[in-house]
C-alpha cells in the first residue's frame, strides 16, 4: 500500500512536562506532526531529544500525574486521544495503535512464559481460545525469526538472547493488526543479519497489513532505507522535518547534517610495545543443562561456548562478533567468574578458574562489566551517585564523601553526562543516558580489564562517536584491556585490534581486525560484514 496523504495521526503543538517536586521539565516543546496512513515516519534526534516521550503520548503512557500534557493536541482519524476516557484508551492501545519498546527485558514479564505473554495479547484484544491463541502466537514467533519457535513458547526472558526478547516484543506487537505501529529503537539489540531481516519483515507486514509506522531510531541506515519522511527532534523541538530522501541530500540545519555525517569513525590505537597479558582462557566450555519431561531430567546440552581460547593484553582490544544467541555475552561472564564454566582462567598471571565468589571479590575492581541492558543493570531504587558510589564503598575506593563525590563528578563528565543530575534515578533518563551512566560506573573503580557487552547499542551516532574515542582515549592512559561484544561491525572495526567470529559457540575464525574485514575467509563472516556494511 502507497502512503496516501488522509491523515491517521495528528499532533499539534505538543508540550509535556515532567514534575518533580517544585522543578517542572518540559520535556517536548511544541512539537506538530502528522502520519499518514500507509506511512512510515521516521523520528529521529539525540538520547534525550524527547522522541520516547513523544511516542508515549500517543498511547497516553506516560505516568500521570507526574506527566501532563499543558497544551497541544493528539487525534487519531480526527479524534482527540489527550483527555479521552480509559475505555477508549483501551480500545486504541494493542488494537489501534501498538509499540515495540526500547528495552524488551523490561517489558516483559520474568514469571511467565514467552509462550503464555504473546497468546495473552491474542486473548485479550482478539478474544481467542486459548489454544487458538498458543497456535497463532506460535506462527508469530516463527514469523519474526525466532529460532526453534515451538521450543522458545516455554522459554523464560531470562533464558533469551538480548535479539531474541526483542523479537518477541514484536511479534506481541504485532498479535492484533495495528493501524499504526510505534517502533521504538526496534532493532537495537539485535544482530546485522536479523536486523535485516526484521526490517524486511516490517516492511512486508506495514504493506500486507496496510498499517502505518512510527520509526524511532539512532541509526539513520535504517530511516534511510525504511521510511517515507522523517522529523529531527533535538531539545524536545522539532528542527527540521521532510522527505527522507531530500533530507539525506540537502539537510538544512547544522544539527541534522551531525548527525548524518555521525557514524564510527577511525582505527584502533596501537598497544604499548611492552603490552603484558591481562586475561587469557584456554579451552574454555560452557555447557546448559537441558531438562524437561514432568519430572524436570537432563535431557541434553547446550553448548553456549564450546573450546574458546583468546587472550587480552593491556592497551588491546578484542572484539567479538556474531548473531544472537552465539555465545558472545556467555563468553565474557565466564572470563570474569560471572558464569561457571569448565576449562583455564588466568587473570594477572593469578589462575583464577577455580576460586569462590570470596576468593574472587579482591579481583573484582579490576574486572568490570558494562552490561547490554542498562535500566535492568541500574538499580531502580538508588540514584546515580548511589549506583556509582557503591562499588566505591565495597572496594574502598575514596577517603571520605567529598572525595568520592569528586570522583563521582568526574567519572559522569567523561561519558558526557551532567553531574548535576546525578541525584536522579534511572527511570529519569534515557536509554542512552542509561548506558553512559552503566560505563561510568564502570570506570569509576579504574579497571584493568572491561568486558563492554553491546556498550553503545542503545546510543545515538554522535555520542557513539563520543564513546568510541573516550574508550580509546582511556585504553591509551591506563593501558586497559577490552573484550568488546557487539553486533554493530561498524564499532568493532573502529576498536578492535583482533576479531574473534562465534556461532553456536564455536570460534568461526579469528585474526587481526584488518584480516578478518578485508579477506574473511568464511562464508558466515562474510554475509555478517555484508549485512552491516553494505
Amino acid at each position: 500500500m502507497q502512503p496516501s496523504n488522509k491523515k491517521l495521526i495528528s499532533v499539534k503543538d505538543l508540550y509535556v512536562t515532567f514534575n518533580s517536586g517544585k522543578k517542572k521539565t518540559e520535556a517536548v516543546r511544541g512539537v506538530t506532526l502528522n502520519i499518514n496512513k500507509g506511512e512510515t515516519v521516521a523520528l529521529v534526534g539525540e538520547s534525550g531529544s524527547g522522541k520516547s516521550v513523544t511516542a508515549l503520548s500517543l498511547m497516553q503512557l506516560l505516568p500521570y500525574p507526574l506527566a501532563q500534557h499543558p497544551s497541544g493536541s493528539i487525534k487519531l482519524d480526527g479524534k482527540e486521544i489527550i483527555g479521552a476516557n480509559k475505555k477508549t484508551i483501551r480500545e486504541i492501545r494493542g488494537n489501534r495503535i501498538s509499540m515495540v519498546f526500547q528495552e524488551p527485558m523490561t517489558s516483559l514479564n520474568p514469571l511467565h512464559s514467552i509462550g503464555r505473554q504473546v497468546a495473552e495479547a491474542l486473548i485479550v484484544n482478539k478474544a481467542l481460545r486459548k489454544s487458538e491463541a498458543w497456535r497463532e502466537a506460535q506462527k508469530l514467533l516463527k514469523l519474526v525469526s525466532l529460532g526453534a519457535a515451538s521450543e522458545r513458547m516455554n522459554a523464560y526472558p531470562h533464558e533469551l538472547s538480548g535479539g531474541q526478547r526483542q523479537r518477541v516484543m514484536i511479534a506481541m506487537a504485532l498479535s492484533c493488526s495495528p493501524d499504526l505501529l510505534i517502533a521504538d529503537e526496534p532493532t537495537t539489540a539485535l544482530d546485522v543479519t536479523v536486523q535485516a531481516e526484521i526490517l524486511e519483515l516490517l516492511k512486508d507486514l506495514k504493506k500486507r497489513l496496510a498499517m502505518s509506522m512510527l520509526l524511532i531510531t539512532h541509526d539513520l541506515n535504517i530511516v534511510r532505507g525504511l521510511s517515507d519522511r522523517m522529523y529531527v527532534m533535538k531539545d524536545g523541538h522539532i528542527l527540521e522535518e521532510g522527505i527522507t530522501s531530500l533530507v539525506f541530500s540537502s539537510p538544512k540545519s547544522e544539527y541534522t547534517k551531525l548527525l548524518i555525517d555521525s557514524e564510527p569513525k577511525g582505527v584502533p590505537l596501537l598497544p604499548p610495545s611492552d603490552s603484558r597479558e591481562v586475561i587469557r582462557c584456554d579451552s574454555l566450555r560452557v555447557y546448559f543443562s537441558k531438562k524437561s519431561g514432568i519430572f524436570r531430567r537432563h535431557d541434553r546440552s547446550i553448548k553456549a561456548v564450546d573450546d574458546v581460547s583468546l587472550v587480552v593484553k593491556e592497551g588491546q582490544t578484542v572484539g567479538v562478533v556474531g548473531e544472537s544467541g552465539s555465545g558472545k555475552t556467555t563468553l565474557g561472564l565466564a572470563l570474569l567468574r560471572l558464569q561457571q564454566s569448565s576449562g583455564n582462567i588466568v587473570f594477572q598471571g593469578t589462575v583464577i578458574s577455580k576460586k569462590g565468589f570470596r576468593a574472587m571479590r579482591p579481583l573484582r575492581r579490576d574486572m568490570q562489566i558494562v552490561f547490554q541492558d542498562p535500566f535492568s543493570s541500574l538499580s531502580p531504587r538508588m540514584s546515580v551517585s548511589e549506583i556509582i558510589t557503591e562499588g566505591m564503598l565495597v572496594h574502598g575506593i575514596g577517603k571520605n564523601r567529598s572525595e568520592r563525590e569528586h570522583l563521582i563528578v568526574n567519572s559522569l563528565k567523561e561519558v558526557s553526562v551532567d553531574p548535576d543530575v546525578r541525584n536522579r534515578y534511572p527511570h529519569e533518563f534515557s536509554g542512552g543516558q542509561r548506558q553512559r551512566i552503566a560505563i561510568a560506573r564502570a570506570l569509576a573503580l579504574k579497571p584493568k580489564f572491561m568486558v563492554l557487552d553491546e556498550p553503545t547499542s542503545s546510543l545515538d551516532m554522535t555520542v557513539q562517536m563520543q564513546i568510541i574515542d573516550l574508550l580509546r582515549e582511556l585504553q591509551e592512559r591506563r593501558r586497559l584491556a577490552y573484550l568488546f561484544i557487539s553486533h554493530d561491525l561498524r564499532v568493532i572495526r573502529a576498536l578492535s585490534h583482533e576479531v574473534i567470529v562465534l556461532k553456536d559457540g564455536i570460534v568461526l575464525e579469528r585474526g587481526s581486525s584488518e584480516k578478518i574485514f578485508n579477506q574473511p575467509t568464511h562464508d558466515y563472516t562474510r554475509n555478517l560484514i555484508s549485512a552491516a556494511l553494505n
